[in-house]
């Protein structure tokens, strides 16, 4: 199990690497001036010559890749240009907002996604089968942010019932999970606000990942229904339930897994135009912020993070598969 870690972390380098060359060349290449930005439309040259000095951003391509490079070996990501403070601290700030809303998602996608995608499976062919296969395809065809929109529209402006914006939570900072901070603080209602507040944007980024877990668990069920073993546990008298959920549904889960951890990257990318629509105070919205002013170290700092997250989460799927299926050899 180490030595096989140690040769994903080896591989995992150059990969960061790449992504971040790849990024550096496309952030300086995409027409705009960040000083121009930052200093105003009708600032003088010299003003936003003095913050091209400042960031940077007047040396040669190579060169701000190279000293980029020496920073990152360091642990620094650089200044954010919009707000001059470390990319890093900023990150470290948003991150906790991103990864509450990426987990509650990805709870309402697999806590829906795999019980309707077992009733398609063993109601094959029937109304319930071909309407889970529609919803599945528009899930997964529908743009998330029509469908934020539409749920803000319905349940905030319309009905009132569910807040359009924030995290929620009370003010009070422990360690940035708003639910979680509500209950050190031991804040009843506070937690109940957050959960409030976490309804529409974790729907809205849930529902594409949901429709893929339903179709995977529906193709994955109906393999492992044709089974021998499955005829077996029947003819044996087993019940139908224990059939279903204990035998076969065990042995579906392998492309379940695979999916969820290729779906966590996907929230975690998707959630950018989702924390803009709901306001949510996450990586997400302050990538976006950064991109709409050029502001090349922020955008920098997010994509290495979503790298990094992306490889660990994969390297977890990876494990998971070995607990359960001992066939899987790590090494």
């Amino acid at each position: 199990m180490g030595r096989f870690v140690l040769l994903r972390a080896l591989i995992a380098v150059p990969l960061v690497l790449a992504v971040s060359a790849i990024t550096f060349l496309l952030t300086h290449i995409v027409p705009g001036d960040p000083a121009r930005v930052l200093a105003g439309l009708n600032a003088s040259e010299e003003a936003v010559q003095r913050i091209r000095e400042q960031a940077g951003l007047d040396q040669p391509l190579l060169t701000q890749f190279g000293l980029y490079l020496e920073r990152l070996v360091r642990g620094d990501l650089g200044d954010s240009l919009t707000n001059a403070q470390p990319v890093l601290v900023n990150l470290v700030d948003a991150l906790p907002a991103t990864i509450e809303l990426t987990v509650a998602s990805l709870v309402v996608a697999l806590a829906l996604g795999i019980p309707l995608g077992v009733l398609a499976a063993t109601r094959r062919g029937g109304v319930f089968d071909h309407l889970g296969r529609v919803l599945s395809l528009a899930g997964v065809a529908v743009p998330v942010f029509w469908v934020g929109i539409v749920l803000v529209v319905v349940f905030y402006a319309q009905l009132g019932w569910l807040p359009s914006e924030g995290q929620g939570g009370g003010i009070d900072r422990i360690t940035g999970f708003a639910s979680l901070d509500a209950i050190l603080r031991g804040d009843g209602a506070g937690f109940l606000d957050v959960l409030h507040h976490l309804v529409l944007p974790a729907t809205t980024l849930a529902l594409p990942t949901l429709a893929r877990i339903m179709r995977t668990t529906r193709a994955s069920m109906l393999e492992a229904l044709a089974e021998p073993y499955v005829a077996t546990a029947r003819a044996k008298g087993v019940p139908e339930f224990r059939v279903v959920y204990v035998h076969a549904l065990r042995n579906a889960m392998m492309p379940v897994v695979t999916v969820t951890g290729l779906a966590f990257g996907y929230l975690l990318g998707g959630s950018v135009l989702v924390e803009k629509i709901f306001k949510w105070p996450g990586v997400g919205r302050y990538a976006y912020d950064a991109i709409t002013v050029l502001d090349y170290n922020s955008v920098m700092g997010v994509t290495l993070v979503a790298t990094v997250a992306f490889l660990v989460v994969n390297l977890l799927v990876d494990v998971l598969h070995a607990a359960l299926d001992p066939k899987v050899r790590l090494s």
